[in-house]
């Protein structure tokens, strides 16, 4: 099970942005779990690049969104829009 109570949370999410159902059985690692179970790792990666926002300079974020820029041709990308997301969060708590 997770460690962080924003994975389980996160992998149902992500389940629901690709329109599937998170409860439903699936085939991971020879093992039947929950739909979600199967996200975790992909709700990992999300959840770190949020808190690596949450800690990012603002030369750092400079950086980050420049680097999202050369190498996302597609705008509609889910990184695009958890990095537009915690970005317009975090710009919002420093006022």
């Amino acid at each position: 099970m997770p460690d962080d109570p924003r994975l389980e949370a996160g992998a149902r999410a992500l389940c629901a942005f690709h329109g599937l159902n998170p409860d439903e059985p699936v085939l991971s690692d020879g093992v039947m779990v929950p739909m979600w179970q199967a996200r975790i790792q992909e709700a990992r990666a999300v959840i770190a690049a949020a808190d690596a926002v949450d800690r990012a300079t603002p030369e750092m974020e400079v950086a980050g969104v420049n680097a999202l820029h050369a190498g996302a041709q597609d705008a509609t990308s889910l990184a695009q829009k958890v990095w537009l997301a915690m970005a317009g969060l975090r710009s919002g708590s420093r006022e």
